[in-house]
């Protein structure tokens, strides 16, 4: 009985092949996530706001070029669903770029009144935070990133998490609208601080 040796499977064909069936989505990156996205979306937005920074802006050849990296030396599927993402997409921008990124485009801000707000950044569309009415007594201003050259578009939310209000303009909503759902949420949550 003679068995045939296995074919040899070339590694640059096969990588090949797992990124365009990753790319088409027929193969999943299990570590493609919501942390890779925001970095995109991030990452995308500072190079539309900030040309001048000369920023990468992960477009399609470039995403290509690091899902080659991701999938560097697989020949199979199972070699490369759980690699790492995040430090490819990273590593494509040099440390001070990855820096630059981090501070005008944070995934959270402070808040006088109560923690770091979250960030949630949008391929489209401003970037949102989320924070209850008294997270955000003593902020009179929308709080802007990149430079202050983007708000944020908030949702300010009751004692309950319920939104009671989504602007771009948290003085005008302190002027304005505050004075009237405070008299009702006031009535209906006594024990919250009321300014």
């Amino acid at each position: 009985y003679h068995r045939e040796p296995s074919p040899r499977v070339d590694p640059a064909a096969a990588e090949g092949i797992l990124v365009d069936r990753i790319r088409a989505g027929e193969l999943r990156l299990e570590k493609w996530n919501a942390d890779v996205e925001q970095w995109l979306h991030r990452a995308r937005l500072l190079a539309r706001l900030l040309p001048e920074r000369g920023l990468l802006t992960y477009d399609e050849d470039e995403v290509g070029a690091i899902l080659h990296e991701i999938a560097a030396g697989a020949t199979r599927y199972s070699h490369v669903r759980n690699r790492d993402c995040l430090s490819h997409l990273r590593n494509a921008l040099s440390y001070a770029d990855q820096q630059f990124v981090e501070q005008m485009a944070p995934p959270r801000v402070p808040l006088p009144a109560g923690p770091r707000m979250k960030v949630e950044y949008y391929p489209d569309g401003p970037p949102r935070g989320r924070a209850r009415i008294q997270e955000l007594y003593g902020l009179r201003e929308t709080p802007r990133i990149a430079g202050g050259r983007q708000p944020l578009l908030l949702e300010i939310l009751a004692p309950n998490f319920r939104p009671v209000q989504v602007t771009d303009d948290l003085a005008n909503f302190w002027k304005n609208t505050y004075p009237e759902i405070k008299k009702e949420l006031q009535r209906r949550y006594p024990k919250h601080e009321w300014r």
